[in-house]
């Protein structure tokens, strides 16, 4: 039930672990804003630098470009949410001071994402009787998987969708 959960939160992460540094060279338009702070071409350069041998993050469309790009922005709306909510002070981290940050911030996401979207899904036996009989080729388990994995990629949709409504985002 959980590890497809965590499947798609692990690409999540992937997608979103790595908040883009400072930016380097003369390539310094601005992507996009984030509450007035600029998201530069070059920072969306570092980013992509981490995924070069990964096709799937390859921005060869404009639709593309802009989902990773909102996939920076998404993670930096995580992790403010979670620095308000004390998330950066977890047990976890005290104990592992040899951490770079970006370790740091993958354990926090991970963290408020299991206490936000997993550990609040979950599926009665009803439901699953339910999607098991409309994708009759599925077993009991899978259709579990399969349900719970939905609930939670909506739900984590909706705490998304209300965590951009507090902030003002700008994609240029």
């Amino acid at each position: 039930m959980k590890k497809t959960f965590f499947t798609i939160i692990t690409f999540s992460l992937i997608l979103l672990i790595f908040l883009p540094g400072s930016a380097t060279g003369n390539d310094q338009n601005v992507l996009a804003t984030l509450d007035g702070k600029p998201v530069t071409s070059g920072d969306f350069q570092n980013y992509l630098k981490l995924f070069d041998n990964d096709p799937r993050f390859r921005p060869d469309t404009p639709e593309a470009r802009k989902k990773l790009l909102e996939h920076l922005i998404d993670r930096t709306i995580l992790l403010q949410y979670a620095k308000k909510h004390g998330y950066f002070e977890l047990k976890e981290l005290q104990r592992h001071s040899s951490l770079n940050q970006q370790e740091k911030e993958t354990i926090i996401l991970r963290q408020l994402l299991t206490d936000k979207i997993s550990n609040q899904v979950h599926c009665s036996q009803d439901e699953i009787k339910a999607y098991q009989k409309a994708h009759p080729q599925l077993t009991s388990k899978r259709a579990k998987e399969q349900l719970t994995s939905q609930k939670q990629q909506k739900l984590f949709k909706t705490f998304m969708d209300q965590l951009k409504k507090e902030h003002t985002i700008i994609i240029n």
